[in-house]
């Protein structure tokens, strides 16, 4: 199913994939945030692949990527706040798996620039005296990250918000979002929440794009452990304007397609 290619079409048709993988893998270590949204952004540019594609390529690594995250950082975990937000992460990815079963891509999409302009807005919103910020909820944040996951395979903005919100920033909020998002892509994998057609070069990107996620990992560590929690914080924000984008870019192929 997975054919192999010459290495010189490959690096030629795969290049700026490849590229994505490297810059990826620094983003998401260095901020949290960033691998699988620039990633599939490359894959989807490509004229042979679409969406189940892209997302069934980009799985694997995906999971090599917050797994060296996660690993890495397993002490900082905030673990009674992710114990808090357990419970209703599992029931929106129930639900977002359903939406993504039983509902058009094009509503799907537009549920998703929902919620990704909603966390947007509560992250560059300055506290109201008075008015509590929802996405601090472990119902709000944990229900709405499982729904993004579930459906779109996108957990980032919701969970960047959420533990914004509760005051978390550095460290916790890297490790935090790297142990959803990787308990989201094995749960997608066991339930057979991929689907592709036959991809030529498949295991050469496995295979240079897990040395790469390896050293762009590296770079990231190295970054994260002089970046300051403010701009950490600007470029969670930056990442979730980036997040809406790529969304409406969807949006606006999958109704030009239709």
């Amino acid at each position: 199913m997975f054919q192999s290619m010459p290495w010189v079409e490959f690096f030629s048709t795969y290049g700026t994939v490849l590229s994505a993988i490297l810059f990826g893998a620094f983003a998401a270590r260095s901020t949290g945030v960033g691998f699988a949204l620039v990633v599939v952004a490359a894959l989807l540019a490509l004229p042979n692949i679409d969406q189940p594609t892209a997302l069934f390529i980009a799985a694997p690594l995906s999971i090599l990527n917050l797994s060296f995250i996660a690993v890495s950082l397993y002490r900082e975990t905030p673990t009674s706040t992710l114990k808090d937000i357990s419970p209703p992460l599992a029931a929106g990815f129930l639900v977002g798996f359903l939406i993504g079963l039983y509902v058009s891509k094009a509503i799907m999409l537009i549920l998703g620039l929902m919620v990704v302009f909603y966390t947007f807005i509560t992250m560059i919103r300055p506290p109201i005296r008075g008015k509590p910020n929802y996405m601090a909820r472990s119902d709000v944040g944990g229900g709405l990250t499982g729904i993004m996951t579930g459906a779109l395979s996108f957990p980032g903005p919701p969970i960047s918000a959420f533990l914004l919100a509760r005051g978390f920033i550095g460290n916790p909020v890297r490790v935090t979002i790297a142990l959803v998002g990787l308990a989201g892509c094995c749960v997608r994998l066991l339930i057979g929440g991929y689907f592709s057609t036959p991809v030529q070069g498949f295991s050469q990107i496995m295979l240079i794009g897990s040395a790469l996620i390896v050293i762009g990992s590296l770079a990231g560590s190295v970054t994260a452990k002089y970046m300051s929690d403010g701009l950490h914080r600007i470029l969670i924000i930056s990442m979730t304007f980036l997040a809406f984008g790529s969304l409406a870019s969807g949006l606006i192929a999958e109704l030009d397609a239709g």
